[in-house]
């Protein structure tokens, strides 16, 4: 039982993620799905992303600013590594979702572009990259 938490893509828990995340994925062969992924996330930013990413990355900035007061008694670097750990999810639950929304976008082309490809006529695995 304890492997089925594990994030190897053969396992069970991964694959239901991947296909919350990315429903249109159950339209490929679960083999298919690293490279189509790769090829999805490579998805140029719109401008709305750009600025999300941005105000995330500042209101995480703004949420973990603390008063050098209030740690004045611990180290720097100490104060420092606690921030980063905070940060994490904060960019995470703020910017993530940007991140989908862009993997998503890219997925929908790349499915789009395989499509036309196979309607062409040609199978889906011997078209020559450009």
């Amino acid at each position: 039982m304890a492997g089925v938490f594990s994030l190897r893509p053969d396992l069970k828990l991964h694959r239901v993620v991947m296909v919350w995340l990315y429903p249109r994925l159950q339209e490929l062969p679960a083999e298919a799905w690293q490279s189509v992924l790769g090829k999805a996330r490579g998805a140029e930013m719109e401008t709305a992303e750009r600025v999300g990413v941005v105000g995330g990355v500042g209101v995480a900035a703004w949420l973990l600013g603390v008063e050098p007061s209030v740690f004045s008694t611990q180290p720097p670097i100490l104060v420092h590594l606690l921030q980063f750990v905070l940060a994490v999810p904060l960019l995470v639950i703020l910017v993530g979702p940007i991140h989908v929304r862009r993997t998503r976008r890219g997925l929908n082309h790349e499915l789009a572009r395989r499509a036309v490809y196979t309607a062409g006529g040609q199978a889906h695995g011997s078209q020559k990259e450009t």
